[in-house]
């Protein structure tokens, strides 16, 4: 009964700091992503529905590569108030071993492990292809907005060439504007005192007139208007629907992945990048558990600088994993390094550093 108590009180303690945790990184990632897009937004003026539709579909990844994070600051802020406070040393001196103490942790870390292992080869690889096919169709087909001055002449090839004498920066306002449509022998020609682009594919011309050209060049009719609206692309291209057949390995689960390496092997291909993708979805999800692993115990040794130094070593730890997370799969890919070794290299690191800090915590 007490030692069950003594689960659920080291779980309490750590809980609140890992929560916290993950909302900071994964806000900082959010952040990150939000950055990323940003100047793309400005140039191209991306909508608000692309941008949201981006960043639910990477939410995802985003938590996946956040979990392990909050799971280590987490452990190691609420191991070390238990340090600070002399309660570790009352725990060990009622006989309780560090491996004892960080069984529960390691019990919720296993069932967080799990959970991540599904969102990361369920949720991830479709939400990953559907951002790519939003980025192509809002980002990389969606012409830049054309940049307005006056005296600028606009060419848009084909179809159109639009000159501006006047720009009034402050009312985003054209003025005295000439339109050169094309399309028979000679162009119509749009002149219009004010012009305003609206949505990023509409022109509104106000107070003007459009000439027609007969074949042999002579004025044929004029039309005056006082508004007229033009509809200019904004897009070098429709819509793009991706095939599902078509994925990036990235975008592909273990099943997936696996009928690729086959393909590939058959046909005589390097399998390398597949194969690193592969070992990547069954090592990292596990993090969690090693994380613990190397926290728990490095917070359970004997310091006087408290929050401040779990903070530092934590950030340490992360640092040192990603790092040997993104060469592993570096080599992994290029071919330098067995895919399966590569991948699962962290992981081991990680768990001979935490065997051999929990075996040194227990003076």
């Amino acid at each position: 009964m007490f030692l069950k108590k003594i689960d659920w009180y080291i779980l309490k303690q750590v809980k609140s700091p890992v929560i916290f945790s993950f909302f900071i990184f994964a806000s900082l990632w959010i952040v990150n992503l939000l950055i990323h897009i940003l100047n793309l937004v400005v140039q191209k003026g991306v909508g608000l529905e692309a941008l949201f539709k981006i960043v639910i579909y990477q939410l995802p990844s985003i938590i996946v590569t956040s979990v392990p994070m909050a799971v280590l600051m987490g452990t190691m802020l609420g191991i070390t108030r238990l340090n600070n406070d002399s309660e570790l040393t009352a725990i060990k001196a009622a006989g309780i071993s560090p491996f004892r103490l960080i069984m529960p942790l390691l019990f919720v870390g296993a069932i967080i492990s799990t959970g991540v292992f599904f969102l990361n080869e369920i949720v991830v690889p479709q939400g990953r292809f559907l951002m790519q096919q939003v980025y192509i169709n809002e980002i990389t087909l969606k012409k830049p907005l054309p940049k307005i001055v006056k005296d600028i002449f606009i060419d848009g090839g084909k179809k159109f060439k639009l000159f501006i004498r006047q720009y009034d920066a402050k009312d985003e306002i054209m003025r005295d504007v000439t339109l050169f449509q094309f399309g028979t022998v000679f162009p119509q020609i749009t002149k219009a005192k004010t012009a305003q682009i609206s949505g990023g594919s509409l022109w509104t011309f106000k107070n003007g007139k459009t000439i027609y050209f007969d074949r042999t060049g002579k004025t044929e009719y004029v039309i005056r208007f006082e508004e007229w609206i033009y509809p200019i692309s904004d897009r070098y291209a429709g819509n793009i629907v991706r095939n599902p057949e078509n994925k990036s390995p990235s975008e592909m689960n273990m099943k997936e992945l696996k009928k690729q390496i086959l393909i590939r092997q058959q046909k005589k291909l390097s399998p390398k990048e597949f194969q690193t993708q592969y070992y990547w979805r069954s090592s990292f999800p596990f993090a969690t558990i090693f994380m613990i692993l190397v926290g728990a115990p490095l917070a359970m040794k004997p310091t006087r600088s408290g929050k401040a130094n779990g903070f530092g070593m934590g950030l340490l730890i992360m640092i040192l994993y990603y790092v040997l997370l993104a060469t592993g799969k570096s080599l992994g890919g290029n071919g330098s390094l067995d895919p399966m070794l590569a991948n699962w290299i962290p992981n081991a690191t990680s768990f001979t550093i935490g065997i051999i800090l929990l075996y040194k915590s227990r003076y």
